[in-house]
């Protein structure tokens, strides 16, 4: 059935959270490599969803290339707009948090009716991600750090709450399992911030007192988990 697939390190860690479900819908699916995979390993069938029609006519030459058209429905429409009332996993890759935020609010009733796993993965402006998921009663079952070409791709895999609870404000800036994982390119990204914030720290002007307290805290507390780290190494 075509030819074989290859996926990116992103895009296997988004392709390995839609594991144990059926119906896969993919927004702003590029080229639909992940609905394809996905079809080809995990779901039984999925919508590749974009709103531009260069990469929504790849979309659909790379399903027919595939042999897939009767599995994979290509949509040319916004977010969660034309989504597959079955539909149980939402994957949203590859694009800034923010954006991912408007989609998950445009669809918010969707969500909140059908209660898919959600598979996001944002390159900046993930604390958006994770607020709107604790605020919208959804719980960080697992995530990771995907470095590729020099940008890092948080990958979150969502599911509704069981039980109330609320993400604590580290936990929405670093991530509750990345916090609890302490895997290297967490550590990675750590050392790197603090190192950003301790430049910013002796550029600044030594008037703007606010700022100058503001970056001694945040510089302690990346301090402090990265003391937690070594503990456990």
């Amino acid at each position: 059935m075509g030819d074989v697939m290859k996926l990116s390190s992103r895009l296997q860690a988004a392709l390995y959270y839609c594991s144990g479900c059926e119906s896969l819908a993919d927004v702003g699916s590029d080229h639909a490599y992940l609905a394809i995979a996905a079809v080809k390993s995990v779901v039984s069938k999925a919508v590749a969803i974009d709103n531009k029609n260069g990469p929504y006519q790849k979309a659909v030459r790379n399903v027919r290339r595939h042999e897939l058209s009767n599995r994979i429905r290509c949509s040319l429409s916004e977010g969660i707009e034309d989504i597959d009332e079955d539909t149980d996993v939402i994957a949203v890759c590859g694009m800034g948090g923010m954006m991912i935020v408007a989609i998950l609010e445009k669809g918010a009733s969707f969500i909140a009716r059908k209660k898919p796993s959600l598979v996001l993965q944002p390159n900046n402006a993930t604390s958006a991600v994770r607020q709107w998921l604790d605020s919208h009663d959804y719980h960080v079952l697992s995530e990771t750090i995907v470095e590729e070409r020099g940008q890092d791709y948080d990958c979150l895999h969502a599911i509704p709450k069981k039980q109330p609870s609320q993400l604590s404000p580290r936990e929405i800036l670093h991530g509750p399992v990345l916090l609890k994982e302490r895997s290297e390119p967490f550590i990675r990204r750590l050392l790197r911030m603090v190192e950003v914030k301790k430049k910013a720290l002796m550029e600044i002007n030594k008037e703007r007192i606010k700022e100058i307290i503001r970056l001694k805290e945040e510089i302690l507390d990346l301090e402090d988990i990265l003391d937690d780290c070594k503990t456990t190494v």
